[in-house]
């Protein structure tokens, strides 16, 4: 149980960073530049190496600066989501902008102009769902490591009183060896003896 408790936790600690890349990376592209782009081949399918969830894949140009550049990052995931109305809502808005010719918006990094993105809003229910994904590892990784360490704690100290006391077993006990004894009825104090 200690050992599934602490492979929860390491699974917890890999879901810390794409979290906080997230946020991060949604709050910088806030002070990135609006520039209009050129959408080519946009499509939704599974994000690949096994998993489904989906994922949009989208090649777009722009130019900053006079200087072209062609950029594929869609949103600020940049992967799959967990909630797939977004994507499927992106899709369709670029496959118009490409039926239609019409350019779409796509947002530059002033300071390393090959990096741009179409979609820079921060999703409050991906976010939710990664905190939450975070919080309910942490949490299980946590009890399953706790229980688990208090049984083995309470089953050596139970060994160790055996061995101290072989032909005592109410010494086994350590109600019993402070010479309390707990009622089963309705009221649970305990009772003095001896």
């Amino acid at each position: 149980m200690q050992f599934v408790g602490i492979c929860i936790l390491i699974a917890a600690y890999y879901r810390v960073a794409p979290t906080v890349a997230y946020v991060r990376d949604a709050l910088r592209m806030r002070q990135w530049e609006e520039v209009p782009a050129t959408v080519i081949e946009p499509k939704i399918g599974p994000a690949g190496d096994g998993n489904k969830n989906p994922k949009v894949f989208a090649k777009y140009r722009y130019e900053y600066d006079g200087v072209a550049y062609e950029g594929s990052r869609v949103d600020v995931t940049n992967g799959p989501h967990f909630v797939g109305r977004f994507q499927n809502e992106m899709a369709k808005e670029l496959q118009q902008h490409v039926k239609d010719g019409t350019p779409a918006v796509c947002y530059v990094n002033p300071a390393q102009p090959d990096e741009a993105v179409l979609y820079r809003q921060l999703r409050y229910t991906e976010l939710a769902f990664k905190v939450a994904l975070l919080f309910v590892l942490t949490l299980a990784g946590g009890l399953f490591l706790g229980c688990a360490t208090y049984v083995l704690r309470r089953n050596a100290r139970l060994a160790e009183r055996q061995y101290t006391y072989p032909d005592q077993p109410w010494l086994w006990r350590p109600d019993w060896a402070d010479k309390r004894i707990r009622n089963s009825g309705y009221d649970d104090s305990p009772i003095f003896v001896g």
